[in-house]
């Protein structure tokens, strides 16, 4: 194959660069990751105790901070997904 029939050639569809339709294996990641944020923002104190019960008692962060936490991980997630689903 030569250099000017690779041009010619349509790009395979990767992960990065793809022209395929989504597909349920593109939004897996991105649910799993804004569930994660959801629950720190809806449902802090729990957070805090699951976080207590594997680091023990020694810190314990305010709900304030959790739901903090949690927005910014919900705006990191759709931010990643818009910029790199162009």
């Amino acid at each position: 194959m030569t250099l000017r029939d690779r041009a010619a050639r349509p790009r395979s569809t990767n992960c990065c660069g793809s022209r395929r339709p989504y597909d349920v294996r593109d939004f897996t990641p991105l649910g799993i990751f804004v569930l994660c944020g959801l629950w720190q923002l809806s449902f802090p104190n729990s957070v805090i105790r699951f976080y207590e019960r594997f680091c023990g008692s020694r810190f314990s962060p305010s709900p304030f901070s959790i739901r903090l936490t949690g927005g910014v991980w919900v705006a990191l997630a759709l931010y990643l997904w818009l910029s790199f689903s162009k």
